[in-house]
């Protein structure tokens, strides 16, 4: 994927230019948030908040990485949900 084509996707033609500049900052960084999400979830079944309390990571952030490894092949949801910290369902994720 171009670096381009990864920006676009990171942030919309509509968002301001801050939010363009904080997507595009990131760009390098994804590959190795992905990795430590990843190694977070092969210890085992978590949830989002639970894989970013791990490893030290946003809950958001966590949910975008696990999206894009389950696009990639390498983690999907289960039935199964959890409560987070605000009480609120989460899913339940499995490295696969």
């Amino acid at each position: 994927m171009s670096t381009d084509t990864l920006w676009d996707h990171l942030a919309r033609e509509t968002d301001p230019s801050t939010s363009k500049a904080a997507a595009e900052s990131i760009v390098d960084a994804l590959p190795q948030m992905k990795a430590r999400v990843l190694t977070a979830l092969r210890e085992g079944p978590a949830t989002a908040g639970e894989i970013g309390d791990r490893i030290g990571m946003p809950c958001h952030c966590v949910s975008s990485r696990l999206n894009q490894l389950r696009s990639a092949g390498l983690a999907g949801d289960t039935d199964c949900t959890r409560p987070g910290a605000t009480g609120r369902p989460q899913r339940v994720w499995v490295a696969l």
